[in-house]
């Protein structure tokens, strides 16, 4: 794009105002620039067409006279004093030819900038198209996103309503299973305690029965007496205990309510001496209607220190070993 300073020295350069050396700097950037020659050539047309313009005037009479008469005194060392009112008119159309230049040259620039301006303005449009283009992909995107995302939460939305009943509904299960497993727990205790005060009141009376059986006083003090209760194969509310006289080698068995076998069952007797590797039968014997009995008995080997009594389940007549899982009674 050509600036102003260019654009005046091309004026001048037109009209061979411009001094030698900015004509040669001139010239050469002239020689480089198509679009600076192309205005030179313009403002020389211009300068040439100027002189038309201006009516053509016939010389005074008196001119002829006075140029010669200047010739003659120039050739006799005399300058003859130049007419006034003669140039008046070419200097006016001098400065009006240099008026026409520049304003030719503002013309021009003002035509390159307006040609510029149009440039950026179309520049600039089609930046807003592709903006307003962009602007219209991006409302779509985001109308898309916007919904997607609207669609998702209001899934979202419901998950977790469904979540939370299904917490809530797990949560009153939870309560009732727990309410109900106190409930039975507390059940459970009160039976367990009932019992073990039955167990306690059954075996004061068992050990009131043994009290009443008298043996002499040496005999009294090696007796080995043991308490039985239910096993916890076997639960039930059946009682016992067992004395044992090592002198003697004999005991008494008293037990109560032990349910009544069939006839191809009997209740037997067992007593635990470290001696020996296996339990010691102590007999069989079966109950009265009730479930109680009381059984003297001798055991199959001698027995020094009986420290376990048991009471099992087994075929009529007894066994060699207990059979297990059918232990009904045991002591501690």
């Amino acid at each position: 794009m050509i600036d102003e300073r260019t654009e005046l020295q091309a004026g001048l350069y037109a009209l061979d105002a411009l001094p030698n050396e900015e004509a040669r700097e001139f010239e050469h950037a002239l020689r480089m620039d198509a679009q600076l020659q192309q205005l030179v050539s313009q403002l020389r047309a211009a300068a040439s067409a100027l002189p038309l313009a201006f009516p053509r005037m016939e010389p005074p009479p008196a001119l002829k006279r006075h140029l010669l008469a200047a010739i003659e005194k120039r050739g006799a060392g005399v300058v003859a004093p130049a007419a006034g009112p003669v140039w008046i008119p070419w200097a006016l159309a001098a400065c009006f030819a240099i008026l026409c230049v520049a304003l030719l040259a503002l013309g021009h620039s003002i035509r390159l900038r307006s040609f510029a301006a149009q440039e950026q303005l179309d520049e600039t449009r089609q930046k807003l198209a592709e903006l307003e283009m962009q602007s219209d992909v991006l409302a779509g995107e985001f109308a898309t996103r916007g919904s997607n995302f609207t669609q998702y939460l209001s899934v979202v939305q419901t998950q977790l309503v469904q979540r939370t009943e299904e917490l809530k509904r797990t949560k009153q299960s939870y309560e009732q299973q727990l309410q109900q497993a106190g409930a039975e727990t507390e059940r459970q205790k009160l039976f367990y305690v009932r019992q073990v005060q039955q167990a306690l009141a059954e075996r004061d009376a068992l050990q009131t029965k043994l009290d009443g059986v008298t043996l002499p006083g040496d005999q009294i003090a090696q007796l080995q007496v043991a308490a039985l209760g239910a096993t916890p194969e076997n639960p039930s509310r059946a009682l016992g205990a067992s004395a044992w006289d090592p002198l003697e080698q004999r005991g008494v068995l008293q037990v109560d309510n032990l349910r009544t076998l069939p006839p191809n069952s009997d209740y037997q007797l067992w007593l635990f001496d470290p001696q020996y590797a296996r339990p010691v039968s102590g007999g069989a014997f079966s109950v009265e209607v009730g479930g109680a009995a009381r059984v003297q008995y001798r055991a199959a080997a001698r027995i020094n220190q009986a420290q376990r009594f048991a009471v099992s389940i087994e075929r009529k007549g007894g066994a060699q070993t207990p059979t297990p899982g059918r232990v009904v009674l045991i002591s501690n």
